[in-house]
This record gives C-alpha cells, structure tokens and sequence, in this order.
C-alpha cells in the first residue's frame, strides 16, 4: 500500500505487502440478497474445521459457557444455535443469519453512520475504534500498517469485539482454522496469537475512478492499543472492564442502533441506502489522502458527520 499526501497532510510512504484482492464489488450479486463477502475471520462464527471432526469444514458443537453480553448487544437477534447476530451480517431469504459472512451494504450503511458493526449504536468519537485480527494479519499490522491498515469490514466497540472474540469458534482457540469454502484463505488459521486491535480512528477509501458503484473499504488511522491473546477466555477481565468504559458513552436508552434483523427492512432498501450514501460522499468532502492498494487508486474520506 502506498499513500500519498494532499492539502497540508505531509508526504509518506507505507511499504506494505498488499491484501489478497477482495473477491466482490459493489456490483456484484448473490441472487436476490445484499451483496456478500466471506470474512478472512468472523465477529460471532466462522465456518471452522476442528481435527478429528466427523464433517471436515463444518463446525461442530463445542461446550462453552457464554459469558453475559453488553447490554447494548441485547437486542442483536439470535441464529438457530444461538450465536448474536452482528449488525454487519447478511440474512438469507429463508430468514437464516450467515454469520460466516458479511453484507458489505449493511456495513456501509453501519460506517458511513459511525455505528458499531457489531451492536448498530453509535461510536464515541473522541474513543478508539477496534478490530480483531488473526496471528498473521497482525503481525502484518504492527510491521506494515500501524498508520493505516485497510480492512472490508467496519469500526467496533471494544466490549463489542472483546465479547465477540470470547465466544467465535474461529478467533477464541489458536488451533482453529477456516473452512475450506473459504473464498480468501481456505483452511486459514488463526494462528498462537490473535489480537485485538485498537485504533485512533477510521476513514472511508473509495475507488478513485469515477463509476456508480466504486469499492469500497474501511482505513484504520494510528494503531493505538494491542491486545494479543491465545484463548478467548483471556480477555474476560479485559471484556469487565470494556463494558464499564463504554457504558458511560453508549445511551441505550435514548437511542436507538441501525440494526436489520431478516425479516425486517427489505434488503432492496438497504441496498439503495447504501448506494445513496456511496455516491453523496464525493461532491460532500474533499479527500485527506489517496491510497494505493493492490493496483486500485483510492480517496480517503474523513467522517465529520452523519450522512443522513
């Protein structure tokens, strides 16, 4: 990745090995339903191949004890086995929750929003942003991309991440590894020591060239907090005293989160929401910064409002 200043910003250059090339675009189509993208690592679940399984690539059945949920994750709907359902997952029309997957429209809509994609509620601007990354993506992060690491899915809460790293089957456990269905990494591990990372904000990278439907990422500015683990279950005491932080800044009661449950808004609208907020965003803004990856030339947006 290579990034070039504007404006006032200084000149820099960041010597990255670029990211695999993302397997969708914004036009690009599943049938009827939003358009998808299978994640190099999951929020809540992640198809996980697990030695000795009678089924190899499916997940089986691990017992665990879920620790209690924010409460601002308490209005995330359930799946069939009774995993949250994140906020940037996609539903099938058969009113199932792929959680295996993430709807790039719905995270869209969630980032242009600085909403959490996880919950739906809003980030607090002045507080770090977060992600979670397997042993090798943030290995790559520290060396590479500590001033700008671009990643297809959006911001999060930290408790929100914290909780989510507790309880996926892929992220919790170092001996797990992705299906091999996976689009990007089949049968990927997740490695000895996943992270979750913090960082001191987010920008919005749209492709340079000029079409209706550009692609479309997140970049997140200056890595700022690194938290590496090798069992989910060590982040409880980190998971207590998250949810105590943010519970001074998230207002539940006042507010409501953009959350999409199947069943609920019609995918057709979500996807115009997302359209329209893709092609507002150019005549709004001038962009801080451009960037390089992968051979796609793209403008970085800051988000200094809401764009309702």
């Amino acid at each position: 990745m290579v990034m070039e200043s504007r404006g006032t910003w200084a000149t820099f250059t960041l010597r990255c090995a670029p990211p695999a090339p993302p397997p969708w675009s914004l036009g690009e189509r599943r049938g009827a339903s939003s358009t998808r993208v299978l994640l190099t690592f999951a929020l809540t679940l992640a198809p996980v191949e697990r030695k000795g399984s009678a089924a190899r690539g499916t997940i089986q059945p691990v017992l665990f004890d879920e620790p209690e949920a924010p409460p601002w994750m308490l209005h995330l709907s359930r799946d069939a086995r009774g995993f949250l359902v994140p906020a940037e997952a996609p539903w099938n029309a058969d009113g199932s929750a792929a959680l295996a997957e993430m709807d790039v429209d719905r995270a869209l809509i969630l980032g242009f929003h600085r909403a959490c994609a996880v919950c739906g509620y809003s980030l607090n601007r002045e507080r770090p942003v977060f992600r979670a990354f397997s042993q090798g993506d943030a290995a790559r992060i520290r060396l590479e991309q500590s001033d700008m690491a671009p990643e297809f899915s959006g911001p999060v809460h930290r408790s929100c991440i914290l909780f989510s790293m507790i309880v996926c089957p892929y992220m919790r456990e170092p001996t797990a590894r992705l299906g091999k269905q996976s689009k990007i990494k089949p049968g990927g591990r997740r490695g000895t020591r996943a992270a979750v990372m913090g960082f001191d904000d987010y920008v919005v990278m749209m492709a340079d060239a000029a079409t209706d439907e550009p692609p479309i990422q997140f970049g997140f500015v200056k890595l700022v907090e690194d938290r590496p683990y090798k069992h989910g279950i060590e982040l409880l005491p980190d998971l207590d005293l998250a949810v105590q932080d943010d519970s001074k800044r998230i207002d539940v009661a006042n507010t409501r989160p953009l959350y999409w449950p199947g069943g609920g808004r019609p995918e057709s609208a979500i996807r115009g929401e997302a359209r329209r907020l893709a092609q507002r965003v150019r005549p709004i803004d001038t962009p801080f910064a451009g960037a390089t990856i992968d051979g796609v030339d793209y403008n970085c947006y800051e988000l200094p409002q809401r764009y309702l």
